[in-house]
């Protein structure tokens, strides 16, 4: 078995991800259970460390939960409300404001942070 140790690069990295692989199915309460936890930890730190995974583009993510909920266009604007401009938002034409995101949130179930965030058109 290899050595559970500190990661420090992404060598080190890919064999521990090649090491996890190899204990995924192992069984519950062995040692090789204990390794894998243990493992899956060090793996997580490095890569929050060094490949941090940026928050994603609002727009896309509005566009991922209609399309999770098979919402087409209109029946956002029923949701929402036709006062809101969110036809312009979606055609990267006009940001975010603070009502719309409040009610978008509240809607889709999308975190604030992430509707909130600058962004490029």
């Amino acid at each position: 078995m290899v050595e559970v140790s500190v990661i420090k690069n992404d060598e080190q990295l890919d064999e521990a991800l090649k090491e996890i692989d190899r204990l995924i199915d192992c069984e519950e309460g062995s040692p090789e259970e204990e390794k894998l936890h243990v493992m899956s930890l060090i793996v997580a730190d490095y890569e929050e460390r060094f490949h941090p995974i940026g928050m994603p583009h609002p727009i896309e993510v509005i566009e991922l939960r209609m399309e999770d909920r098979h919402l087409k266009l209109t029946d956002l604007i029923k949701l929402i409300g036709e006062e809101f401009p969110i036809t312009a938002v979606l055609n990267r034409k006009q940001k975010l404001d603070l009502l719309l995101i409040r009610r978008l949130s509240e809607v889709l179930q999308i975190p604030i942070e992430v509707l909130a965030q600058d962004y490029e058109l």
